[in-house]
């Protein structure tokens, strides 16, 4: 058993029944600023061949507060608005990206 991490094999990745090893999450999240005031930039990279994919903003209560679908590399400007166009708390907030295959969550603070 192994897997791995950033292209580097960790563990025997050999074994009699010839598994292969276990990828860790290829999805990368970056937000900026971090603390948020007014608009943050979210960059993602996705893994290749990924798709149905989408990243959904969700307060620290859980609930969905915008959501956006996406596809491969790229990057959007969030104005700190909810789906109905209403300016949303100050707060901790989750950006939450999400693949037919993967998932990963990023935490963000916004101050206003």
């Amino acid at each position: 058993e192994g897997c791995i991490i950033n292209n580097v094999h960790y563990g025997n990745t050999t074994s009699s029944e010839d598994t292969a090893p276990v990828k860790i999450n290829e999805i990368e999240i970056n937000s900026y600023p971090n603390p948020v005031r007014s608009n943050v930039q979210i960059s993602y990279k996705l893994p290749k061949n990924s798709s149905h994919s989408k990243i959904e903003i969700f307060n620290c209560k859980g609930q969905l507060v915008h959501q956006k679908s996406i596809s491969d590399s790229g990057s959007f400007n969030w104005n700190t608005m909810d789906t109905k166009g209403r300016p949303v708390a100050s707060g901790i907030y989750f950006i939450h990206v999400k693949t037919d295959k993967q998932q990963t969550t990023k935490k963000m603070l916004l101050i206003k």
